[in-house]
């Protein structure tokens, strides 16, 4: 049975058991962030399926709430932020090319905004570490409208094109509601695409392009909730909204105005403040490497993707471990959990970081944090790291992050005169930046239990050295913070 098939079958038994009764009349609701808002009577019964009420339950930023305690913000209300701002860009385009707009259009990108998220795993992105791993995510990656898809966009994407759900946006909502929209096109805009790429490019755009609607809430979203100050100039960007002219370019993409400028270089530097802040932040990466031990060992027995975790949240998640490992492993799960809900946590055992590591060997880190991106890679080295400091494989970790990712400056396209397009690399230094955050900001770590913190320490130097080439200076062990003797 193929993936989709399975989601097919999972998507079945959830409207099945949970039915969604006739919604009367709009509503109304409020954000912190972006005041008063109208939701439709078929965008509240959308709101009403088990599929999106879930995401009440999971949060937005994983476990920044550990270290930042206002950041409890959820998956469900950046989904109401998210059709906020896909609205606002459409109505910004409508307002130059009302030919290229239409109602229906507007339905069906506001309905994608709200169901984007709909595959979102517990814990959000620190779920991904792992399940991006598996063969099944791995072989859809190969289908190009899929390739640079995220996890829980790909599970959004399947979720949302299932026949079960086609069936229900046409039964229970477009004929219900007596509604006009395109239910085929809402999956293809929560992965970027669209049906005419010649003529809608740009409302695929709104939903998952450089800057869409998405990015625009989350980045806003997440600084508020942790109580980091940034800002966005938003009114000054929406005015900056543009699309190509006609013969200008093959796709009506979204583009932005030169003017526009200074709004996209405040995203992009809260963007990365972010990543250094809270994403990256070296406590709520030791929690995501928990995490990803406890899915490891409850993925031990069979390794393929489950498709029923898509109907646990934050707090029944445990619960589904505990019964997905087997037997002989669920007394190491039980401990893992505790220690997690408890706040016992991974601490820092060795620090990889430009500081820490001999200029020489540096070369020899890049090929190492290549090897970070496959699970299976990084778990061989970690169990070998075990059986050297004499601690159970998921009772220590290596995490070696990415560098933050910004592709928005060599896919955004600016408008910087009368028939001229530049990308927005050739007109802001992001590769500085970038090697400035490399060379100062990125960090990697070996995490672990307190009570084998100098034994994964001293193994670890020895290990990296021996088998990777890697040569750690004399302060390596200052940047762990280890307490005073």
């Amino acid at each position: 049975m193929s993936l989709q098939d399975s989601i097919d079958s999972f998507v079945q038994r959830g409207l099945d058991e949970h039915t969604v009764p006739k919604i009367r009349d709009d509503k109304i609701f409020h954000d912190p962030l972006r005041g008063t808002q109208k939701l439709y009577k078929h965008e509240v019964a959308l709101i009403d399926t088990i599929f999106v009420q879930r995401l009440k339950r999971v949060h937005q930023t994983g476990f920044a709430c550990q270290v930042y305690p206002s950041a409890t913000h959820t998956r469900f209300e950046h989904s109401l932020g998210t059709l906020f701002f896909a609205t606002r860009m459409f109505n910004s385009i409508m307002a130059q090319y009302p030919d290229l707009c239409s109602p229906d259009a507007l339905r069906t990108i506001r309905m994608a905004a709200l169901l984007h998220d709909i595959g979102s795993l517990p814990f959000s992105h620190s779920s991904e570490i792992f399940i991006r791993s598996l063969s099944e995510i791995q072989d859809l990656k190969k289908d190009p409208l899929l390739a640079n898809c995220k996890a829980h966009e790909i599970l959004s994407f399947l979720i949302l094109h299932s026949k079960p759900f086609q069936d229900f946006l046409n039964d229970e909502i477009a004929k219900k509601y007596m509604v006009g929209f395109d239910r085929e096109k809402i999956p293809l805009l929560v992965v970027g695409t669209t049906k005419n790429p010649g003529v809608e490019k740009f409302q695929a755009d709104i939903i998952n392009g450089t800057f869409d609607s998405d990015k625009l809430d989350y980045i806003t979203r997440d600084s508020y909730y942790t109580g980091l100050p940034m800002s966005v100039d938003i009114d000054r960007l929406m005015q900056s909204l543009t699309l190509p002219e006609k013969d200008e370019l093959k796709q009506t993409r979204l583009m932005v105005d030169i003017k526009g400028i200074p709004c996209l270089e405040q995203m992009l530097f809260n963007k990365i403040y972010l990543f250094s802040s809270v994403y990256h932040h070296h406590k709520i990466r030791a929690i995501e490497c928990m995490l990803t031990n406890m899915y490891d060992l409850a993925y031990s027995e069979n390794r393929k993707f489950d498709e029923s975790i898509l109907r646990y949240d934050d707090c029944s998640v445990f619960g589904y471990f505990y019964q997905h490992t087997h037997s002989s492993g669920r007394r190491v799960m039980k401990k893992m959990i505790s220690s997690l809900q408890s706040r016992r946590l991974f601490m820092r055992s060795l620090v990889f970081s430009p500081q820490t590591i001999e200029e020489r060997t540096r070369v020899d880190l890049q090929s190492l944090t290549k090897k970070a991106e496959v699970s299976e890679k990084i778990f061989e080295i970690r169990n070998k790291l075990s059986k050297l400091v004499g601690c159970q494989p998921y009772e220590i970790a290596i995490d070696l992050p990415p560098i933050p990712y910004v592709r928005e400056v060599t896919h955004e396209l600016i408008r910087v005169g009368p028939k001229k397009i530049s990308p927005l690399k050739d007109l802001y230094p992001i590769d500085e930046w970038l090697r400035s955050y490399s060379e100062n900001k990125w960090k990697g770590h070996v995490f672990t239990l307190e009570e084998y913190r100098e034994k994964a320490f001293n193994e670890a130097v020895d290990l990296l050295s021996s088998e990777y080439g890697i040569t750690f200076s004399e302060y390596s062990k200052d940047f762990a913070k280890y307490p005073e003797t």
